[in-house]
């Protein structure tokens, strides 16, 4: 909310031909904007984070998902384009999916510069010997990184799974995550990893 109100001063005061935004909420607010300046830019969504109903937003959470749902809902028919990094995101109504382009949220093989020696080697001098799932990113509820300490643990510990978890990445979680390596076994995690 903060970012999306802070971003209506830029968007009015550069005269903006196109706006960029992650989420339906925004994109709703920055059409709001349109209307009420009458404004003619171009909104672009691009879908990164679980949606709404996947999150958790703590003591009033049914009425804050209610309200968030509506208004994402409104900014994603409001948004003249689409990009979604997951192709559920393109098919989940017929008036999204018409103006919705599929971009997968991933590297190309060619941009990483680490060989397969050398990433196995990596791993092991951080005293992990055995095949791992690798998390990289924010520690940040948009991310998942909760939702993947407790699948973590069930996945350990119910099915009685091999391979290790590993997370690599710092944010706000990073508390929980360090108190996961201690209750999820073959967890770890590595902090900051420089390039």
């Amino acid at each position: 909310l903060i970012y999306s109100l802070v971003s209506l001063k830029y968007v009015v005061k550069f005269q903006a031909r196109v706006v960029h935004v992650n989420d339906g909420f925004t994109a709703f607010i920055m059409h709001l904007l349109r209307l009420v300046t009458g404004q003619k830019f171009v909104i672009i969504s691009s879908i990164h984070a679980p949606p709404p109903w996947e999150m958790n937003y703590g003591k009033h959470a049914i009425l804050i998902k209610m309200a968030y749902i509506l208004l994402y809902i409104i900014g994603m028919r409001v948004s003249d384009k689409i990009i979604g990094v997951n192709p559920i995101i393109c098919t989940a109504e017929e008036k999204i999916a018409k103006k919705c382009v599929f971009v997968p949220n991933g590297l190309p093989e060619d941009i990483l510069t680490l060989n397969q020696s050398e990433a196995e080697e990596m791993i092991k001098s951080y005293g992990i010997d055995k095949d791992y799932y690798l998390f990289v990113g924010r520690l940040v509820p948009e991310k998942g990184v909760d939702r993947l300490v407790k699948i973590a643990y069930e996945y350990k510990h119910k099915y009685n799974g091999e391979e290790a978890i590993v997370v690599i990445g710092r944010g706000p979680l990073e508390k929980y995550v360090v108190k996961a390596c201690k209750i999820v076994k073959d967890f770890y995690y590595l902090g900051y990893v420089p390039r």
